[in-house]
């Protein structure tokens, strides 16, 4: 409740009576509230949307370089780099997930 009240004076300053107005507030508060929430739900949004677009980079990587691996035939050093690729991205992953529950 939001109140306005102010005392009504007579001619010679004594309080007569006092006025006021009551405003019920309870809706606006609960609108503000929805509010708050989905501001929060908008940023969670848009933070997930973030880190899957981070997270689909490094999987895309590794898929290609498996795909490669398991498809053509490899020198043994070519093998080992794209090897090396894969688990060097499954480590950017790793480091993605600790940052994001930090």
């Amino acid at each position: 409740m939001r109140h306005n009240t102010h005392a009504v004076r007579g001619a010679d300053g004594r309080v007569l009576y006092y006025e006021g107005i009551l405003n019920d507030i309870s809706r606006r508060k609960q609108m503000e509230r929805n509010m708050l929430r989905i501001d929060r739900f908008a940023a969670m949004g848009q933070i997930v949307a973030a880190l899957a677009h981070e997270i689909k980079n490094p999987l895309q990587a590794i898929e290609s370089n498996l795909e490669v691996a398991l498809q053509y035939p490899l020198e043994p050093d070519e093998r080992e780099e794209t090897l090396r690729t894969c688990l060097r991205e499954v480590e950017n992953l790793v480091n993605i997930t600790q940052r994001v529950l930090v």
